[in-house]
């Protein structure tokens, strides 16, 4: 989600109703330059209380009018969308704008050096950073538990042991890697599940590739696609014993710290 393309079609897109509806829904997708939005249209539809078909109507007007224009698309086929921003009207001009128009005063600024949700203060009012493998994690629009998060690096960090591959858990924007992405899913899927029941369900299927890795190694999308992680889940046949959750919870704490320190050295 971007705050400051919200903030630019707000105040400066010259468009309404459902139009205005479906550019801030592909805002609330954008990075911060306006893009890399792409969302499908189930879920434009489903943001602004419309049908699939006035969704695409909608963008049809958007990008005929050189509001929104068209990056590419994803691996699944679905386009990937750029809020196409007036330059003399770009968030760090905002701000400029309005206090040049009151008679002056300083600027505000377009973002924070510190955003508080990333630190916390430590004596004599000193900022202390929040590891970014410790800040609030969201995925797809859902907040993801500590302890999901934790499980997921684990797990990642094991795929990664058993495979020699050297991903990373977040990306250089301190976004979720798609990798962590895909685990995270299957968690938040089955919360019940931990870090030994999947690890076993990545063994099970490193031991048993798909047909369609053709004698590759499985990538991480391989084991955690919805379908593919429930028949190797259940091939496995093992869960953790419920008197032992309480156990496995303890030792996810020292697990995670050192799956997240050799994960921070990866890639996205």
């Amino acid at each position: 989600m971007s705050v400051v393309v919200s903030a630019w079609v707000w105040k400066f897109a010259p468009v309404k109703s459902g139009e205005l509806v479906v550019l801030l829904a592909l805002a609330d997708q954008a990075h911060d330059d306006g893009g890399g939005a792409y969302p499908s249209q189930e879920y434009l539809a489903e943001k602004s209380r419309m049908t699939e078909r006035q969704v695409r109507n909608c963008l049809s007007a958007l990008e005929q009018k050189g509001l929104i224009r068209k990056q590419g698309r994803t691996a699944k086929g679905i386009v990937v969308w750029q809020i196409v921003m007036d330059p003399e009207r770009t968030p760090g001009n905002m701000f400029r704008a309005e206090t040049d128009s009151q008679g002056g005063g300083n600027p505000l600024p377009t973002e924070p050096s510190v955003e508080p949700s990333e630190s916390h203060s430590a004596g004599a009012g000193a900022l202390v950073p929040v590891p970014a493998s410790r800040r609030p994690m969201t995925v797809d629009r859902q907040r993801v538990p500590d302890e999901i998060r934790d499980r997921a690096a684990a797990v990642l960090d094991y795929y990664n042991e058993k495979t020699g591959r050297k991903l990373g858990a977040l990306t250089a924007r301190g976004r979720p890697s798609e990798a962590l992405k895909r685990i995270v899913m299957r968690l938040l899927d089955r919360p019940d599940l931990q870090v030994d029941d999947v690890t076993r369900v990545v063994d099970n299927v490193l031991a048993n590739p798909p047909s369609w890795c053709e004698g590759a190694v499985p990538e991480v999308g391989d084991i955690f696609g919805p379908k593919a992680f429930e028949r190797a889940l259940n091939n496995t046949g093992q869960k953790t014993p419920k008197k032992a959750e309480d156990q496995a919870r303890e030792n996810l704490k020292a697990r995670a710290d050192a799956a997240w320190q050799r994960l921070m050295g990866g890639g996205a």
